[in-house]
C-alpha cells in the first residue's frame, strides 16, 4: 500500500486514516443509519484524507489498490471542483436550511427538512461515484494484467460491474441512482479495453500507472 501511496502522493498529499480512531467517521456512522455496514466495509474520503475500515487490513492486495485509486479520483474531482461536496451531497444537504424557518413555521420546517432528507436521486452524487468506479474497474485489470488470460479478466470485469451497480441502486449510497448504471459501466469495461478511458480524464493514467507501478 505505502508504495501505490507514494506514486499517488506525487500529485496530491494523500493521509490513511483508520474510521475506527476518527470521531467525525462515528458521528457520520450515526447519521448514515440506513448502511450498516458504514464504519467496516465502506472506505470514506473526505477532502485529502481516506478512512479505512480496520477489517481492510485482511483485504486481498488488488482490492486495497484499487480502492485506493477509487478513492484518488474522489480527492482530484475534491481538487477540481471546489462545490465537490455540496454536490456530492446533493439534495439532502438541502434539509439543514429548513431549519432556518422554525422560529416562524416550525410544521413546515420539519416537513421540508424531512422532505428534503428522503432518498431522492442524487445527480452529482451518480457522477462522482461512476467515476471513481471506473477507476475500480480499471485497477483490477491493472493489477492482474499480464498474469491473467484477457478472458479472465474481462468476465471479473463484467461480475464487478454488477456489484457496483447495486451500489447505485442500493442504501450504501442513499439509493442515490434508483435506475442504475449498468449502460454506463458496460461502456467503461469497453473504454478499458480499447484504452479509451485515458483520453476521457487523465486522472485515470495516473491511478493505472500508481497500480502498475506498485506491484
Amino acid at each position: 500500500m505505502e508504495k501505490v501511496l507514494s506514486e499517488l502522493n506525487k500529485h496530491y498529499p494523500i493521509k490513511i486514516k483508520n474510521k475506527s480512531d476518527s470521531t467525525l467517521m462515528i458521528i457520520l456512522s450515526w447519521i448514515m443509519f440506513f448502511n450498516r455496514q458504514f464504519m467496516t466495509h465502506y472506505v470514506t474520503t473526505v477532502g485529502s484524507t481516506i478512512y479505512m475500515p480496520s477489517m481492510a487490513k485482511d483485504w486481498p492486495r488488488n482490492a486495497i489498490l484499487s480502492i485506493l485509486t477509487h478513492e484518488f479520483v474522489h480527492v482530484h474531482d475534491g481538487q477540481k471542483d471546489k462545490l465537490f461536496k455540496l454536490k456530492y451531497l446533493f439534495p439532502q444537504i438541502l434539509a439543514p436550511l429548513f431549519l432556518a424557518l422554525l422560529p416562524f413555521c416550525w410544521w413546515l420546517a420539519l416537513v421540508l427538512f424531512v422532505i428534503c432528507l428522503l432518498p431522492w436521486p442524487a445527480p452529482w452524487r451518480k457522477k462522482y461515484e461512476l467515476r471513481a468506479y471506473k477507476m475500480s474497474l480499471l485497477g483490477f485489470k491493472a493489477y492482474f494484467e499480464g498474469s491473467r488470460p484477457d478472458e479472465w479478466i474481462e468476465k471479473e470485469l463484467q461480475e464487478t460491474a454488477e456489484f457496483q451497480n447495486s451500489q447505485f441502486v442500493g442504501a450504501g449510497y442513499w439509493f442515490m441512482w434508483p435506475w442504475g448504471v449498468k449502460p454506463q459501466l458496460k461502456q467503461a469495461i469497453n473504454d478499458i479495453r480499447t484504452g479509451d478511458i485515458f483520453r476521457e480524464d487523465g486522472v485515470y493514467a495516473i491511478g493505472y500507472d500508481a497500480i502498475k507501478n506498485s506491484k
